[in-house]
């Protein structure tokens, strides 16, 4: 996504309503929400009410996707990556949601 809201997030908010009671497919559908690695920059109050206000809704069943990816990052980016996964990790905790963790191995082969 780029700066900003992450395009995850508006396509949610246009498509709640097929997880809501009555739409034909909900008993099938539910979701995730949070700031993956690469967003990271975008944590900040805005983005943790945001996660806040989808991760009420009933079939909203974790948090995340989040963690930290250096594969194509800067190294300079990991402790913005590592602020963003705390607070969420965090958030996680408190609303007794699910952690959907990133991980991705790292090898020498992937890092040259």
């Amino acid at each position: 996504s780029k700066p900003g809201i992450p395009a995850e997030w508006t396509w949610i908010d246009h498509n709640l309503n097929f997880f809501e009671a009555g739409s034909a497919i909900q008993h099938k559908l539910w979701f995730t929400i949070g700031i993956h690695p690469h967003d990271a920059a975008n944590w900040d109050a805005a983005a943790e009410e945001n996660v806040r206000r989808l991760a009420r809704h009933p079939k909203c069943v974790g948090i995340g996707e989040c963690g930290l990816d250096f594969f194509k990052h800067d190294p300079s980016e990991a402790e913005l990556q590592l602020r963003t996964f705390r607070a969420q990790a965090k958030l996680a905790v408190e609303l007794r949601k699910a952690l959907v963790i990133h991980a991705r191995l790292t090898t020498a082969e992937n890092e040259a």
